[in-house]
């Protein structure tokens, strides 16, 4: 049986699976839960999500031990909620079922072949060596990606486009497997508005809010907690409404309009394009994506095919393929947890 966790804020979600059976579920800190937790579904193997590896753990995949767990305290300072809370489902798990296989999933190390053009700001070289430097995130998502769109055709498919679409947004250049380009920077706020976080923003509107006598807690509840899709559209709402509700329509347009600038600059990173691939929870985003598509016309499309034909992958997930002259496009749509 194995175990996987993942921090969301102050909980983490928790996923088993055995053979063909699984379970999920959310849990906040609980000594009592947490040990029944490992000891009835982490006797084999027990994986954790490290949101932010910084310049501590530049690999996908580890296997955890003494000496990269002592590592981990390291990485605090990004990310410090979840970060802290892997830290700590580490600590137990290994204590709790020392004999299993712990493993770390790191969401960040797929970009630690970002060219030095693509992670240095323009800040004073202390800051690049403290770590202020843009890391990425959803590292995992468009590693997956390319590996299953470069299995196709290994030989033709060199450069991809990836777009991981949800109530957290990102784009991707990968070429030859290794990451060009990304749109989240120091942490994943950075980059394509979110659900509750406000995306790119002009930092000097941090101390023109603070003049005016909000405090820096209150500045940063307020770009990573009230803002992106919450603050545009006037109440909470997730990516799966905002493509669907005609009232969203506004919305959806400022969300779309910043994918597509960001896959234009992928495009002329990789000078060119070989597959764009769209990876979602949400399968009614078909609309969304054919829009952001007729956005590229002059790469050469001819017309855009409806959602079909479908192509299963693993596990009975299905990609649509949108057949173009040049180039392909596939949406993954994935289930959501």
């Amino acid at each position: 049986m194995s175990l996987l966790l993942v921090p969301t804020g102050s909980h983490f979600f928790w996923h088993s699976q055995e053979g063909e059976r699984s379970q999920s579920g959310t849990l906040s800190w609980s000594e009592k839960e947490v040990k029944e937790l490992f000891l009835n579904y982490g006797q084999n193997c027990v994986g954790y999500l490290l949101r932010h590896g910084g310049t501590v753990v530049s690999r996908t995949v580890s296997c955890l031990n003494a000496k990269l767990r002592a590592k981990l305290s390291g990485c605090l300072q990004f990310q410090p909620e979840e970060n802290s809370l892997t830290l700590k489902l580490v600590e137990t798990g290994q204590r709790l079922v020392p004999a299993a296989k712990h493993l770390l999933f790191c969401d960040t190390a797929f970009f630690k072949s970002l060219p030095p053009e693509a992670c240095r700001y323009a800040v004073p070289k202390n800051l690049w060596k403290k770590g202020v430097r843009r890391y990425g995130s959803h590292g995992l998502f468009h590693h997956w990606v390319w590996t299953k769109a470069q299995a196709g055709n290994p030989e033709k498919i060199k450069r991809v486009v990836s777009v991981r679409l949800g109530d957290r947004s990102s784009v991707a250049a990968i070429y030859q497997g290794r990451c060009l380009e990304v749109s989240c920077g120091f942490t994943a706020v950075e980059g394509i508005p979110s659900r509750h976080a406000c995306g790119d923003l002009d930092p000097t509107i941090i101390f023109q809010l603070q003049a005016a006598g909000m405090t820096f807690r209150d500045i940063n509840h307020l770009f990573t907690a009230e803002s992106g899709f919450a603050a545009l559209a006037g109440r909470d709402c997730s990516f799966g409404e905002l493509v669907t509700e005609p009232s969203l329509k506004q919305v959806s347009s400022v969300i779309r309009y910043n994918i597509l600038r960001y896959i234009g600059a992928c495009l002329a990173l990789l000078n060119g394009l070989d597959c764009l691939v769209f990876t979602t929870a949400w399968p009614q985003a078909g609309s969304f994506i054919e829009e952001i598509v007729a956005g590229l016309e002059f790469l050469g499309r001819e017309r855009i095919y409806r959602l079909a034909p479908e192509e299963p992958l693993d596990g009975g997930k299905k990609a649509v393929w949108f057949p173009l002259n040049r180039w392909q496009v596939m949406a993954a749509f994935l289930p959501q947890r």
